[in-house]
């Protein structure tokens, strides 16, 4: 039956864009359409007119009319996975980044876009299309190979990493054209196509998209490709002043009022259902995953409007106006870049699609970074500090997101829903339609534009196999609405939320790293995700999470980055005289592996007068200490002195620990026959006996408490002598 809907789907989508594209000379021009990607930084689900927002938005709006919407359109909850997945095809482990760009952390989550797969720049580039692309790159700033001039793009001007600012151009954030500097990082830079004009990168990196739709038009027997990413409206807020005026006052009724009209809106014009409720929201905090990275946390529920200051509710008017002045300053940048194309005639067979990277954001505080320190009083003081200078907080933000549960970096609704807009005049025929009974994801982009253009997916790349892509063509459900769709799941993994959806169906959990902390809701009747079932339907909590968890392996999402040796945690190793090598996941950097094996037990679990041993900075993460012969070696038992600071410092003896060898035969480790508990007693040897092994190699594999580190004083390993 499956196979029978899948094989519909195909039969369906090349009907409908060979029945498009009949009679048409398809090689040129007048036939393959050119395509525009709008990709927005932050932006959230309903911040536009056309998904119920109250900015003044009409050049989108305009095309979300005579376009179509999605309303169940999703990313993947954070800036450079996003980019990756929406570049590829593919969830974003399979290209590198499932994570950010700054460390790497292994297979899955590099600081590069990696070359086991390719972009839409590549693909088109090889159907015949100019590429080009206009703004913030940021999957691979470290690597050469993996910036957007290799990557498939023929034509380049933007930040490689991230951006963080609209007036200047901050240090490391310098903008580069093909390779070479083109702005570099100062207070002041000058807008090369409007140097009369204060530089603002949303206008610049138009001017730019511009300049190369001209450029292309040059060559009218090859359509184009432009890839336009702004970094509107991420932090910090920094807007033209007649836009921060327009906007003022307008928020002082409070986000508790504001919200409520904006769900009506919504469900007027169709967005969300007539039963749709807002959901409840709480403020987070970010705490650190040892060996990882920071997460999100839950705090305390948002303070109501009325619960606060006059001064207060003015200063956050000031705030939430410039956060929309800079959205209606995208407005009027996609409104040049519109009418420049009518007026160079190729409006009418030009695809334009919009969407978002991520939710809104929270970061950082119920009211945004640096309340108090920088407000409307002092603006012209911080006016252009750029960077984690000033935002609208996460009473704003879940404003920006409603009626959805949280914010980007989260994989609840108001993470990873974003608006979408379809508009290609000579294509569509029912404009106006919004689709609102499927979900998408940014995985669906390449195989739509491979269907756009006539480009075929390759299987190899630069010698390189390449995954097939995980999305489907959105082109049968754009263009011919009532077409079938076939049953998939979707996923998500970000720092430690993850989630998975089944049909209406969604497994979702703050805290991917503990067992029983998932979450079950019916998108159905409850987007906000207000009513948990995981309670009510353990089986299907249960079918979920194996889906999950066989999507997370597949894609090299797990292990999880900290549960794994990396290249920025390489093993320290220690010989000894005899040719015995100690090795072990991590040193602190003023400790040494030097006193472990050398029989002088220590005086207690805090004794530092002898050389000492500890896997401090990381704290509840699994750690291991490995000790190898040159000749295989019989054993009976090991004994163990942990080091354990209690009351001055943050080593705890471990939460528990095993000790395994390894078996020459079957090639893999295997823990010894030992039937007890391993012992984490402070002050002395915790002693393992076991039925007696062979082997060259020993490993004791520890997992530290949860907000502590440990250390290995003495390893007694048998009567062996090392």
């Amino acid at each position: 039956m499956a196979m029978k809907r899948y094989l519909l789907v195909a039969v369906l989508s090349f009907w409908v864009v060979s029945h498009f594209f009949q009679n048409r000379n398809v090689e040129g021009r007048e036939g393959r359409p050119n395509i525009i990607t709008i990709l927005v930084d932050d932006l959230g689900y309903s911040d536009i007119g056309c998904f119920g927002g109250e900015i003044e938005t009409p050049h989108l709006d305009s095309l979300a009319e005579n376009g179509v919407r999605l309303t169940q359109f999703y990313n993947t909850s954070r800036c450079c996975p996003s980019r990756a997945s929406l570049l590829t095809g593919l969830y974003q482990h399979q290209a590198g980044i499932g994570f950010m760009t700054y460390r790497d952390y292994g297979k899955g989550y590099r600081p590069n876009l990696n070359d086991q797969c390719v972009t839409f720049g590549e693909v088109l580039k090889s159907a015949g299309y100019q590429t080009s692309l206009s703004g913030k790159w940021h999957v691979g700033h470290t690597d050469k190979a993996a910036r957007p001039e290799v990557r498939g793009f023929d034509k380049f001007t933007g930040i490689y990493s991230h951006v963080d600012s609209y007036w200047k151009v901050l240090k490391g954030c310098d903008i580069y054209r093909d390779q070479k500097l083109l702005i570099q990082a100062q207070e002041n830079p000058v807008n090369p196509y409007h140097p009369e004009k204060e530089f603002y990168t949303t206008d610049f990196f138009t001017d730019v998209a511009i300049d190369y739709i001209d450029q292309s038009l040059k060559k009218p027997d090859q359509p184009f490709l432009l890839h336009l990413c702004y970094n509107v409206p991420h932090f910090p807020l920094e807007t033209p002043e007649d836009l921060i005026e327009k906007y003022r006052g307008r928020y002082l009724k409070g986000w508790d009022v504001l919200q409520k009209e904006k769900l009506d809106r919504m469900k007027k014009m169709g967005l969300v259902s007539r039963d749709q409720v807002l959901a409840k929201n709480k403020g987070f905090v970010n705490e650190f995953i040892n060996g990882f990275s920071s997460v999100g946390v839950d705090t305390t529920p948002l303070p109501a409007w009325d619960s606060l200051s006059e001064e207060d509710k003015k200063e956050l008017d000031f705030r939430r106006a410039m956060y929309a002045g800079q959205v209606d300053n995208l407005d009027q940048n996609i409104g040049r870049l519109i009418q420049h194309l009518k007026q160079k005639k190729v409006f009418e067979n030009t695809v334009i699609m919009f969407m978002s990277d991520n939710g809104c954001s929270g970061e950082t505080g119920l009211f945004g970074m640096n309340w108090k320190k920088y407000n409307s009083s002092n603006y012209k003081r911080w006016r252009k500090i750029g960077g984690w200078s000033i935002s609208q907080g996460q009473c704003w933000a879940a404003y920006s997101n409603a009626p959805f549960k949280k914010y980007k970096k989260f994989v609840h609704e108001g993470g990873i829903a974003s608006p979408f807009i379809f508009h290609w005049p000579k294509g569509i025929k029912n404009k106006g339609l919004i689709l609102k009974d499927r979900a998408f994801h940014l995985i669906d982009i390449m195989p739509t534009l491979c269907e756009l253009a006539g480009a075929n997916y390759p299987e190899a790349y630069r010698g390189k196999s390449i995954p097939p892509m995980e999305g489907i063509n959105l082109l049968p459900s754009l263009l011919e609405p009532q077409s079938a769709i076939s049953k998939r799941a979707l996923f998500w993994q970000h720092e430690n939320h993850s989630a998975v959806r089944e049909g209406d169906w969604k497994l979702v959990t703050n805290d991917d790293r503990a067992e029983n902390r998932w979450e079950l809701y019916n998108l159905k009747g409850d987007r906000s995700e207000s009513l948990d079932l995981a309670k009510k339907h353990p089986e299907r909590v249960r079918a979920l999470k194996e889906k999950w968890t066989a999507w997370a392996k597949r894609v090299d999402a797990l292990p999880f980055p900290e549960a794994r040796q990396h290249a920025s945690q390489k093993p320290t190793i220690y010989k000894t005289r005899k040719g015995t090598t100690l090795a072990t996941s991590h040193v602190f950097k003023n400790d040494t592996l030097r006193g472990v094996l050398d029989k002088t037990l220590p005086k207690k679990s805090n004794d530092k007068s002898q050389p000492k041993h500890t896997f401090w900075p990381r704290k509840g993460t699994r750690e291991w200490m490995q000790v190898s012969f040159r000749e295989p070696q019989k054993l009976r038992s090991v004994s163990v002195y942990w080091y354990d600071d209690s009351g001055r410092g943050g080593c705890r003896v471990p939460d528990s620990w095993r000790l395994v060898y390894f078996d020459e035969k079957a090639k893999k480790w295997k823990p010894v026959d030992f039937k007890g508990q391993y012992g984490t007693e402070i002050d002395k040897l915790n002693k393992v006996e076991f039925k007696t092994v062979e082997s060259k190699r020993f490993k004791l594999e520890i997992r530290l408490q949860k907000g502590f580190s440990a250390g290995v004083l003495e390893w007694k390993v048998g009567e062996l002598q090392i």
